[in-house]
């Protein structure tokens, strides 16, 4: 594994890498990639937050370059960029399981290509897996004063009470441990979509799948329906025989359509 992600990292990326300072303390950096479509737009914004890397893979947000994600979204007409959490690819540590630390350092990417006058302010998307669904949710809801077009969570854990109370994902569990001591209601709630759903006031797309060995599919309808209930705009898309990891072909003709319907 160690190999591997060293021959990645020696590769040439297919996309610009940019380091911005974090909101919260300047000697820290954030690590972006992003791509944009030729010409001086606006065009809509796409940023991509990744999940969970585990040792001698962790090269945070440069696998939606090297996926070929960021190349694709750019020549659909969208300004793509994909943000390394801290802790993970040259983004500054310490990761704090998609804690404040975590969601300031989204924020400054938004933040920094909404000053960008190639980028249409009002058409600006959200897109998390696993752990980066968890960061974009809570984004999503403290994102108040320019207000996203949309958000598109994949995987994701959005009331982490239950979720650690019941000890699914075992890594997951112990990783929230040690990265968010000590661990209190407040640490939770602040990693917990669920609890800001007042806040919640943009469109949403959920999708997970039926047999998610990591994070329990009822995470996702629970927090759907919460959404529901108050009159959101929400989608939810639960793939049947499907895991952890749904297949990017089988997702992304829905994200596609959703993104194209709220920016539109």
């Amino acid at each position: 594994m160690l190999a591997l992600a060293l021959a990645a990292c020696a590769r040439p990326v297919d996309a610009t890498r940019e380091l911005i300072p974090h909101p919260s303390d300047a000697q820290r950096q954030v690590e972006l990639f992003w791509r944009k479509p030729p010409g001086p737009g606006p065009f809509p914004l796409i940023v991509l937050v990744h999940g969970h890397q585990d040792l001698g893979g962790q090269v945070g947000g440069r696998v939606y370059a090297d996926l070929g994600m960021l190349r694709t979204l750019s020549a659909s007409g969208a300004v793509a960029v994909a943000v390394s959490q801290p802790g993970y690819g040259g983004s500054d540590g310490p990761a704090d399981f998609c804690g404040p630390f975590t969601q300031d350092a989204v924020i400054a990417a938004l933040d920094r290509f909404r000053r960008e006058p190639f980028v249409d302010k009002q058409r600006v998307i959200l897109e998390g897996v696993s752990r980066g669904a968890i960061v974009s949710a809570m984004v999503a809801a403290r994102d108040t004063e320019h207000r996203l077009a949309g958000a598109v969570l994949i995987a994701g854990a959005y009331d982490l009470q239950p979720f650690y109370d019941a000890g699914f994902g075992g890594l997951s569990k112990v990783n929230l441990w040690l990265e968010a001591p000590p661990l209190s209601g407040d640490v939770l709630e602040g990693r917990s979509a669920m609890a800001h759903l007042d806040a919640l006031r943009v469109p949403l797309l959920i999708l997970h799948g039926e047999r998610d060995e990591r994070i329990p599919v009822a995470q996702a309808t629970a927090f759907a329906e919460a959404l529901r209930l108050r009159a959101r705009d929400v989608e939810l898309h639960v793939f049947a025989g499907e895991g952890h990891q749904v297949p990017i072909g089988t997702r992304e003709p829905i994200v596609r359509a959703f993104v194209a319907r709220v920016t539109r």
